[in-house]
C-alpha cells in the first residue's frame, strides 16, 4: 500500500529530525513509540478508523519541537512542516 510507505517516510523523517538535534529533551522517541503502540491497539477497537491519517498525524504532530524559532509554538511549526512534507506525496489531502 502506498500509504504504508508514506507513513514509514514520515516516521523516518521525524526520527531523523531528532537525531539531527543530537538530543531528545522532549523524549519524543519514547512518546511517539508509545503513541504508535496505543494507536495500533485502538485500531482493533475502532476498525473503521482511518489508519493512514491517524499514523501520519502521529508521526508528524511533533516535528516542530526541534526545528526553527523556539519562540514559535511547536504545533504551529509542526503544521507547516507536515504540510510541506505531505505536499510532495501522492495523497489526496
Amino acid at each position: 500500500m502506498e500509504f504504508d510507505n508514506i507513513i514509514k517516510q514520515a516516521k523516518e523523517y521525524q526520527l531523523g529530525l531528532i537525531r539531527e538535534h543530537k538530543s531528545d529533551p522532549y523524549d519524543l522517541v519514547s512518546h511517539l513509540a508509545e503513541a504508535e503502540k496505543w494507536a495500533n491497539k485502538m485500531f482493533d477497537m475502532y476498525p473503521k478508523a482511518d489508519k493512514a491519517t491517524v499514523l501520519l498525524s502521529l508521526w508528524l504532530h511533533d516535528t516542530g519541537h526541534y526545528v526553527g524559532d523556539k519562540e514559535i509554538d511547536h504545533a504551529v511549526k509542526s503544521e507547516k512542516i507536515a504540510r510541506d512534507f505531505l505536499s510532495h506525496k501522492p495523497i489526496p489531502f
